[in-house]
């Protein structure tokens, strides 16, 4: 409330003060000002304002840089644009006074559905494989769009916390499907950055919007997400959990390429369970349906493959699968992938005891995944990579390595991020 900053003096007090400013705007600026406290984010894009007031690209930049110039908001970060508290609270009042509740609620359904529209374009840029995605566009067109997934992991991490908001938003006032589609669509996202925690506690939300709406699909899809996410943090008996609903629910629908996906899901957790005779087992049984379909389905199998039999120690059946899955990665053009089978290649080549050969897989690895813009398993590899390197004796390769690991986790409280930490911590002791 802007009431405690009213002196006796109506004419100097802060509302006053304020008016003074938005009594210059244009009407559209106006109107547009009155909306920005529906916005959930501590800023806004030149397109989310778009997407909020119903206006183009172009119009929505004018009308910004109406209220910046008035100093109704300012531009923090370039095409960013955040609003004093006090003027928002002020800018809430004049939307109460001069907007009617189905003009704001118009405005705050059209906010939902552009971050909607947007994070679907956003989430195909990211897909993995060629299979269709989980979520739907939505029934509003956004003008966005993006290239590669460079601009997709850009636009998502400048908009994570509205994304986020917004997912909450939409779970409280019963959007269910918008609820758990929106979270689902940050999955590539939380996973390729190291998200974990962002991750978890908005598939929650979404989990409990899923089932607040009867929606059994929605149920098994974030049942799914969040046992990568338990993954990723290595909880394996809860990821494990949250699969076994999944499959459950994938079963009852019969959506059966999901469940084989779910599969792929679950050897991965067993190979984090040290499970590989497991998990070489049950790929190589389920091999031949994949073969026929998906390349990069098929080199992500490949790469499971690969890491289970360098643990049981048949290197050269690591090898094997590892090259198949960098042919078919190459073929598909799948960037990840490519670092995915760097990776393993590396793993392969330590198992073999050639460190070298090693060392310089993890290299291209961590180079694929840094432009394939994963800086979490970047971040892991070259923690291998500095690992490898201080076990060679080139101990200031290796404290290069730990550095620029720890300086892509987002979390320093991570096992990862606290491990480079105390290695970091140690060498930099030493006398």
């Amino acid at each position: 409330s802007l009431d405690g900053f009213d002196g006796d003096d109506p004419q100097t007090g802060l509302r006053a003060v304020f008016s003074w400013s938005y009594q210059a705007l244009s009407a559209p600026a106006a109107r547009l000002f009155r909306l920005l406290p529906i916005h959930p984010g501590p800023d806004v894009s030149i397109a989310g304002a778009a997407g909020l007031a119903g206006v183009s690209l172009r119009s929505s930049r004018a009308l910004l840089g109406e209220l910046s110039r008035a100093h109704l908001i300012s531009e923090d970060l370039p095409g960013r644009y955040r609003t004093h508290d006090l003027l928002l609270a002020y800018a809430t009042e004049l939307g109460e006074e001069n907007d009617g509740p189905a003009e704001r609620a118009a405005a705050e359904l059209r906010c939902l559905q552009f971050y909607r529209a947007t994070g679907y374009q956003a989430h195909r840029r990211l897909l993995a494989s060629e299979y269709h995605p989980m979520i739907e566009p939505g029934p509003a067109e956004t003008p966005l769009r993006f290239a590669d997934h460079g601009e997709a992991m850009r636009w998502f991490t400048a908009e994570r916390q509205v994304l986020i908001a917004l997912v909450g938003r939409a779970a409280r006032q019963g959007r269910h499907t918008e609820a758990w589609q929106l979270a689902l669509g940050m999955q590539h996202f939380f996973e390729r950055s190291g998200r974990w925690a962002d991750w978890t506690t908005t598939g929650e939300v979404a989990l409990e919007a899923a089932r607040a709406g009867g929606d059994l699909v929605g149920q098994a899809r974030m049942h799914r997400s969040l046992a990568g996410a338990a993954y990723f943090r290595h909880e394996h008996e809860t990821a494990v959990g949250h699969l076994d609903q999944a499959v459950e629910l994938l079963a009852r629908l019969g959506l059966y390429d999901e469940m084989t996906r779910a599969g792929i899901n679950r050897a991965m957790i067993h190979s984090a369970q040290g499970r590989h005779e497991e998990v070489v087992r049950a790929l190589s049984a389920a091999l031949g349906p994949w073969r026929a379909g998906d390349d990069k389905l098929l080199a992500d199998v490949l790469v499971i493959m690969a890491a289970s039999y360098a643990e049981l120690g048949r290197a050269d059946e690591a090898v094997r699968c590892a090259e198949q899955a960098m042919a078919l990665s190459r073929g598909a053009r799948y960037r990840l992938g490519i670092a995915e089978a760097w990776e393993v290649l590396g793993q392969a080549h330590s198992a073999r005891r050639e460190p070298g050969k090693a060392v310089d897989c993890w290299r291209e690895a961590a180079a694929a995944y840094q432009e394939a813009s994963a800086s979490a398993p970047a971040a892991e590899v070259l923690a291998l990579l500095g690992d490898a390197l201080a076990a060679a004796g080139d101990q200031d390769a290796a404290v290069r390595a730990w550095q620029e690991a720890l300086a892509l986790i987002p979390y320093a409280q991570t096992p990862t991020g606290r491990r480079l930490a105390g290695l970091l911590a140690a060498v930099t002791s030493r006398p």
